[in-house]
């Protein structure tokens, strides 16, 4: 009796499969970093945890939830929740900016990020200030205690990140570096 070898004739996983994985994989590894980093619960610089001033989920759910936690604003001691991190990234990059800018680079709706910005600005972390090019409107700025605070998460994640990284084989550690810069120019690209 002859054996007969079967011939896979499956074809590799289209792009869709591979990128669903990546989106879950990428979201776990950021909350599990926001976690680890923070105290238990969530919660808002400038009040309560989780909801639209916490940075509960905005449209689309590309912020994150507040109730992941991350880092602590100076000495409040409570966790900055993504989206106040995400605003205050922002301004650093860009510079002052109108709540219609911030509420479509976040990505979330208008009335979410003006709830977000007021919570923050109640923190210390950002400020309003009369719009130069058009009085009537103001922009937002993060103030030095926002950029502090930013700092200050973006290092404790970034030492937790490296920890894991150096975990792992050299050739892994450097597909995953090399990612970085791949996935903020994506980003970018999604949001202008």
């Amino acid at each position: 009796m002859t054996s007969t070898r079967a011939t896979s004739t499956a074809s590799p996983p289209a792009v869709g499969e591979q990128t669903l994985p990546l989106v879950v994989a990428m979201h776990r590894l950021l909350r599990g970093l926001r976690r680890s980093g923070g105290p238990a619960g969530g919660g808002s610089v400038g009040g309560p945890g989780g909801g639209a001033a916490g940075g509960g989920p905005a449209r689309g759910g590309a912020a994150g939830g507040g109730a992941s936690g991350g880092g602590s604003a100076g000495g409040v001691g409570q966790p900055v929740p993504p989206t106040q991190l995400i605003v205050l990234a922002l301004l650093r990059e860009r510079g002052p900016l109108r709540i219609g800018e911030l509420a479509a680079r976040i990505p979330c709706s208008q009335p979410t990020a003006t709830t977000v910005v007021a919570a923050m600005a109640g923190a210390g972390l950002v400020r309003r200030d009369p719009d130069p090019a058009d009085r009537r409107a103001v922009v937002v700025v993060a103030t030095d205690t926002g950029l502090a605070v930013l700092d200050s998460v973006a290092a404790a994640e970034a030492d937790r990140l490296a920890a894991l990284l150096a975990e792992l084989p050299a050739a892994d550690r450097d597909a995953v570096l090399a990612a970085g810069p791949v996935l903020a120019r994506l980003a970018e690209r999604l949001l202008s």
